[in-house]
């Protein structure tokens, strides 16, 4: 289905065309600002797993391709949204993201040029997400700086990875671009409980069908590891008290999703004893 309205943003005739592309489902807090950060894209793709709340009626108010879809998982409900973009160069957001200022500027730049050395050495670009969370954006450490391949071209790239955490392989060279994306990931502290939970089980029934063992090193020592890796390694000390908070929720994140895992194999056993 396509949605047309008369904002169509084209800066230049000249330059490359690009699409974005994104999946979502009950998003309404969060994608109309999205979507509005991407206007300059000549093509916008959104998958939606059939939203109950105002999603749909928000994405109308856009120039869009819209199409609905069952979630078959995050890796191919994405691989498969890529695969409806039609220009070569593409640029993947998540529905709770918002392109900057800088990096919409610098992706223009960018493709206003297609004789670029930058486009002809690299086949994608990595670029920072920065986090707003708990009345503030982390940008000393912790999530920050966080890279993600989210600027590349279609044909050199493949879908890889474990649900809830799914990448991209790229064929050939990867640059950085210096603007940021955005991220509001949670609205509050029990937004992320709910969905670090949801991510946590989501890991753990893909780890249980690929026949994943779980042990009590798993439920004992990764998650406080999970902590000090998040807290010393990556430097979330720097960001004070909500650096420890969120520290604390990813060792929680490493807990459930074992301890989740552990439980879905005893399950397993039980129910094979009850068939013998």
């Amino acid at each position: 289905m396509n949605y047309v309205d008369d904002q169509v943003n084209i800066e230049s005739e000249e330059r490359l065309p690009i699409s974005s592309f994104l999946v979502c489902k009950n998003e309404e807090t969060h994608i109309a600002a999205c979507l509005e950060s991407l206007k300059f894209c000549d093509e916008i793709v959104v998958v939606d797993s059939f939203s109950t709340d105002k999603t749909i009626e928000i994405c109308k108010r856009f120039n869009i391709h819209l199409i609905q879809r069952e979630w078959p998982g995050y890796k191919l409900q994405k691989e498969f949204a890529c695969s409806q973009t039609k220009h070569d160069w593409v640029l993947f957001m998540d529905a709770d993201e918002v392109v900057s200022p800088e990096l919409k500027e610098e992706i223009l730049s960018l493709i206003s040029n297609p004789s670029d050395e930058r486009l002809q050495k690299y086949s994608a670009f990595r670029v920072k997400r920065a986090m707003f969370f708990l009345g503030k954006w982390w940008r000393k450490g912790g999530w920050y700086p966080e890279r993600r391949i989210r600027f590349f071209r279609r044909d050199a790239v493949e879908w890889i990875g474990k649900d809830p955490h799914e990448n991209v392989k790229v064929k050939g060279l990867i640059g950085d671009l210096k603007g940021e994306i955005f991220h509001y990931s949670y609205d509050d502290i029990p937004d992320q409980v709910k969905k670090l939970t949801s991510h946590a089980f989501t890991r753990a029934k893909f780890d249980f069908e690929s026949g994943r063992d779980v042990s009590l090193y798993d439920i004992v020592i990764r998650p406080p590891a999970r902590f000090l890796k998040f807290f010393v390694v990556k430097k979330g000390f720097l960001e004070g008290m909500s650096g420890f908070i969120v520290a604390l929720f990813e060792s929680f994140y490493t807990y459930m999703k074992y301890a989740r895992l552990w439980e879905l194999k005893k399950m397993s056993k039980q129910n094979e004893q009850k068939k013998e």
